[in-house]
C-alpha cells in the first residue's frame, strides 16, 4: 500500500473514530449533574402536582432524558430532595402502599410547593414563610427558583 494510501486509510479511521464518539456523548446528557450545581435541599419540600396532563419523571434533568411510561398527575404529592436549575429530584409515594415508591427528575414549573417535610431550623422559618406565601398566590416552582 502506497503511503499516500496509508494516510487516506488513517484519516478515514480517526474520522470514523470521532463520529463514533460524537454519536455517543447524547447518551451523557442523561447522566447524574455535576454535584456542585445540584443544590440538595434540608429538610425535603413537599409538593403538589400543578398544571393539567401527566408530569413526567425523567432520567436526568433534561428533557430528552424522559422515562415515557412514569408520570404522576395533578394532585399527587411529591417530596423534593435536589434542585438543579428548573429541575427538581423528587420522590413521589404513593397512596396504595402495595405500590413501589418512584423518583425521578420532574421540571420544578410544574410543582406547586405546599411546605416542609421533616423538621426545619427556626432560623429557615422567614423562608418557608415567604414560599408558602408565594405558593398561596399561585406561584409554581421551586421556593428557589428566580
Amino acid at each position: 500500500m502506497s503511503l499516500l494510501a496509508m494516510k487516506f486509510v488513517g484519516m478515514a479511521f480517526a474520522v470514523m473514530i470521532c463520529s463514533v464518539s460524537q454519536a455517543a456523548v447524547p447518551g451523557k446528557q442523561c447522566g447524574e449533574p455535576p454535584e456542585k450545581e445540584t443544590m440538595s435541599l434540608f429538610p425535603a419540600l413537599g409538593y403538589n402536582v400543578a398544571g393539567s396532563g401527566r408530569l413526567y419523571f425523567h432520567a436526568a434533568p433534561n428533557l430528552n432524558c424522559r422515562i415515557d411510561n412514569l408520570f404522576v398527575i395533578p394532585g399527587d404529592l411529591l417530596v423534593a430532595h435536589e434542585q438543579f436549575g428548573e429541575w427538581s429530584y423528587v420522590v413521589f409515594v404513593p397512596k396504595n402502599q402495595n405500590k413501589k415508591e418512584v423518583s425521578g427528575w420532574v421540571e420544578s414549573k410544574r410543582l406547586k410547593f405546599i411546605g416542609t417535610m421533616g423538621n426545619t431550623d427556626e432560623k429557615d422559618f422567614p423562608f418557608y414563610e415567604n414560599a408558602q406565601k408565594a405558593a398561596e398566590k399561585g406561584k409554581l416552582g421551586s421556593p428557589f427558583s428566580k
